[in-house]
């Protein structure tokens, strides 16, 4: 859903970055490429650098916070919007996506701008159909883009 919302809003000019929690861990590489060795031999931080693109795996003794990669991560001359995927415990607007149809409806609501599921679950909080997520776009452009 996250890579659809950013196809269209890249789609209509706007940069966009996106920071993804793997609570579980990831692997960023190919295993048995150079890059991923390096890594797996114990390298604190790899990166890879192409003609159009630059990567950076880092290891940190404790999970960074959403708040000190955001410091990296700026709003301005580079980019519009950062969509932030998992996080939920952290303070920011959010947007629920909800799949399942009889999943409970979650408690951390406070910050809830807008909800993508089926059928609407919060009233009061706009709500958005996963088929049309122009319509989403369109409601991030009016609340966070317009100038």
């Amino acid at each position: 859903m996250v890579a659809h919302l950013i196809k269209i809003l890249a789609g209509q000019g706007y940069r966009v970055a996106a920071i993804k929690h793997a609570a579980h861990g990831y692997d960023m590489d190919i295993p048995g490429k150079d890059s991923w060795q390096h890594f797996k031999a114990g390298a604190q931080k790899v990166m890879v650098v192409g003609p159009d693109s630059l990567s950076t795996h880092e290891r940190f003794v404790t999970e960074p916070s959403l708040s000190s990669i955001l410091e990296q991560i700026q709003v301005g001359q580079d980019l519009d919007l950062i969509l932030v995927e998992g996080f939920k415990n952290e303070p920011g607007p959010k947007i629920q996506v909800i799949r399942d149809k009889g999943a409970a409806y979650p408690d951390w609501d406070v910050d809830l701008i807008a909800t993508v599921s089926d059928d609407p679950f919060k009233d009061g909080v706009p709500h958005y159909s996963l088929e049309k997520l122009e319509q989403l776009a369109a409601f991030l452009v009016e609340k966070y883009l317009q100038k």
